[in-house]
């Protein structure tokens, strides 16, 4: 699968990883279904669960750690629903919940900048980064 993967050729990949369990697995499988533009697929890959809904407090075990956190966080950017450029954008349960994801992806590593440049990007508040 990570031949696959690698090769990009993402649907090969999701197609030997299927009903995976194993947490490293499970996030090959979520980041195939990325590159396929399958989110909410994704989304159930990291979670481990049927409904991506299942986790409305952010707290879920994710495979891979503050990657598998970020790699969440954005998911949820992408699923949530986006309003006509006209309106003001509201706080949508996906938006807070990738907001929660980053923030605990950078508990688990406070070096993963990409976490800070969405915190940053959302507009949101986020820890200072770690001094060397």
């Amino acid at each position: 699968a990570n031949c696959h993967y690698a090769s990009g050729a993402p649907a090969r990949a999701c197609a030997i990883l299927g009903n995976c369990s194993a947490p490293q697995n499970r996030y090959l499988l979520a980041l195939c279904h990325v590159k396929l533009g399958r989110h909410l697929e994704a989304q159930r890959a990291l979670l481990g669960s049927a409904s991506p809904s299942a986790d409305p407090t952010g707290t879920a075990i994710v495979p891979n750690g503050a990657a598998g956190l970020y790699l969440l966080g954005t998911i949820c950017l992408k699923v949530q629903p986006q309003p006509p450029a006209s309106l003001p954008r509201d706080d949508t349960n996906e938006r807070s919940r990738a907001v929660l994801y980053f923030k605990r992806a950078l508990e688990l590593d406070p070096y993963l900048w990409s976490a800070y440049e969405a915190l940053a990007a959302l507009g949101k508040e986020f820890p200072p980064p770690p001094l060397p």
